[in-house]
């Protein structure tokens, strides 16, 4: 069944607060860059996500924050088991662009499923889709696990717009492109309900920091679309 309540077309002239938090409120960013919601907008129809330098407030700067502002779109709502696309194109540069699922706020489970990271501007990455499903440490000493793959694509993944897809279901999580399988796994822990995310980062080691002939550098994303499985709950 199509979420339309949850989906979204990015055609207005801001971003829908009643679905996405402009910035999220957990995250202060991936280290040395950082969120701001200036650097989420909806233009032309599409969502932009925009890295940039910039100088980070002084408090910031002083946990290692500073030089690169980005953004994070995290939706407002929880979702489980069902089919989630998205027509995007990734930026051209060192700064990540990524579609993924986390949550942090609930006591029994804590996961993130990414359907993808993508560095389209590092070399030797520029065709490579990571795809990563983790299960973090809990109070209760459940080790960190995770299973990951990759899938390269016949092209340059910030050429153009591509659909990436992801069915969510009790058995298997299973990644698309552009309609086509390209990554499944059996679905061992992934039950409870999780945030939809939208963002950017610099991940300082590997592939390392934006050079900076390639910033300002932008994510796009065209909608996002959600179908529910009622019976599969």
């Amino acid at each position: 069944m199509f979420d339309e309540a949850h989906s979204d077309e990015f055609n207005a002239d801001e971003l829908d607060l009643t679905k996405w938090y402009h910035k999220d409120p957990k995250l202060i960013g991936r280290k040395p860059s950082f969120y701001t919601k200036e650097n989420a907008v909806t233009k032309d129809g599409f969502l932009q996500i925009t890295m940039r330098e910039e100088r980070s407030p002084p408090a910031l700067a002083a946990k290692g924050y500073d030089h690169y502002s980005t953004a994070s779109v995290k939706s407002r709502d929880f979702f489980s088991y069902g089919y989630y696309e998205i027509r995007a194109k990734p930026m051209r540069s060192k700064g990540s662009s990524a579609f993924w699922f986390y949550a942090t706020e609930q006591p029994k489970y804590w996961g993130e499923i990414d359907v993808f990271e993508i560095w389209a501007g590092a070399p030797g990455m520029e065709n490579l889709q990571l795809i990563s499903v983790h299960d973090y440490p809990m109070p209760n000493g459940t080790p960190h696990t995770w299973k990951s793959g990759g899938w390269r694509a016949p092209y340059n993944l910030a050429d153009d717009f591509h659909v990436y897809g992801f069915d969510w279901s009790k058995e298997y999580l299973k990644f698309y492109v552009d309609g086509v399988l390209v990554y499944k796994v059996e679905n061992t822990n992934s039950h409870d309900p999780l945030n939809l995310v939208l963002d950017s980062e610099v991940f300082e080691h590997k592939p390392g920091v934006p050079d900076p002939g390639t910033l300002p550098s932008t994510f796009f994303i065209d909608y996002v679309r959600i179908w529910t499985k009622p019976g599969d709950k």
